[in-house]
């Protein structure tokens, strides 16, 4: 199995380290540059992981967070279409 399929199934971190590939092989396999598979490998050796939460935030304090940001950001969006509408009919 490619450490790309056991990314895909979520089970990356279980595979051994000697199998492990190099960077040029994961990115050619996940079709991303070596130098971001390099900068995502420093971020999670400092503790910023993947979409990192604010430190010491819960997953269920986190996901509270981003539904909220996901519905202020519905509401602008929602606005943003009223004004295209808006100015589209006043150009007519």
């Amino acid at each position: 199995m490619t450490y790309a399929a056991h990314l895909a199934h979520g089970d990356a971190y279980h595979v051994p380290a000697r199998d492990v590939p190099d960077r040029r092989q994961v990115g050619r396999e996940l079709d991303v540059r070596p130098d971001q598979l390099r900068a995502w490998a420093r971020q999670q050796r400092a503790g910023r992981a993947f979409g990192a939460a604010v430190t010491g935030e819960t997953m269920e304090q986190e996901n509270r967070r981003l539904r909220r940001e996901v519905a202020t950001l519905q509401q602008e969006r929602a606005f943003a279409k009223k004004v295209a509408a808006y100015f589209a009919k006043e150009s007519r």
